[in-house]
């Protein structure tokens, strides 16, 4: 890693390069979190964003479908497909900056079909402690850029913030999140509804064939059922990415089950 080829040639002793290390590593993540946005929000991360993190820069387009899934604050389930283009940039080895966007079409139960542009979604993850077990703090914000004619979209402002933990054991990887999600009540618009997160899940690098399993979501809340599922799925290629993903609903309220296809380009991966 470049981090530890910089303490290599410092020429400090382990204890105080390993402290400077922290520090510099807290105030970067610190800033960038105060920068990127002035509210708490989950990093706009996909499924295996917290482990696949070789390239700082990456691009992906794709599509998605989820089948039997009811929105928040809703109560009919419904059949949602999504093109959907996602990014990452990591100025630093320790910071990543997410965004993603998405063309929604949703088909009713009662038959009619909306479509229309997905809400705009913004975040950070940065590692605040790294060896031997990696901490970090991760933040998104959905901004309402989707109509809410049809329920596409809340028109509300949705924030996450979480701490993530990650321990790599060869080339398997465990790693977890837990946080909160604020999401803005589109049913009495003054209130809000707050839901506990949680993740779990696990990646192995195998050569240029990245895979990943994970299970979790948020809990339920005053406002919404707990909406659970298990996700698990691949990737390979290097620079140009090909994945998938497959999900399986835990709890009434989630989707079923839904899949995904990108295609990618990710510079400086391995």
């Amino acid at each position: 890693m470049k981090g530890d080829r910089q303490r290599l040639l410092s020429g400090r002793s382990g204890r105080h390069a390993g402290e400077a290390e922290w520090r510099r590593r807290g105030t970067v993540a610190v800033i960038s979190l105060l920068w990127m946005y002035p509210v708490p929000a989950v990093a706009a991360m996909w499924s295996d964003g917290l482990v696949d993190r070789d390239g700082p820069h990456a691009l992906r387009m794709g599509v998605q479908h989820e089948s039997k899934m009811t929105p928040p604050f809703r109560a009919a389930p419904r059949e949602r497909s999504q093109a959907v283009v996602r990014a990452h940039w990591m100025p630093d080895e320790a910071i990543r900056f997410d965004v993603a966007w998405s063309w929604v079409r949703d088909a009713l139960p009662t038959g009619r079909s909306l479509q229309g542009p997905g809400d705009l979604r913004l975040g950070a993850h940065a590692v605040v402690w790294e060896s031997p077990v990696s901490v970090g703090l991760g933040w998104s914000v959905k901004l309402p850029n989707a109509a809410d004619e049809g329920e596409i979209g809340t028109d509300e402002t949705d924030a996450t913030v979480v701490g993530t933990v990650s321990i790599p054991i060869d080339s398997l990887t465990l790693f977890g999140l837990g946080g909160l999600v604020v999401q803005g009540d589109p049913i009495r618009f003054a209130n809000q509804d707050d839901s506990a997160l949680l993740v779990v899940g696990a990646s192995r690098q195998m050569g240029p064939v990245h895979l990943y399993t994970q299970a979790g979501g948020t809990m339920q809340s005053s406002r919404n059922p707990a909406r659970m599922s298990t996700h698990f799925g691949g990737a390979w290629g290097c620079p140009f990415r090909l994945g998938v993903d497959a999900q399986v609903g835990l709890s009434p309220a989630a989707a079923a089950w839904g899949g995904g296809l990108w295609v990618g380009w990710e510079a400086g991966c391995d």
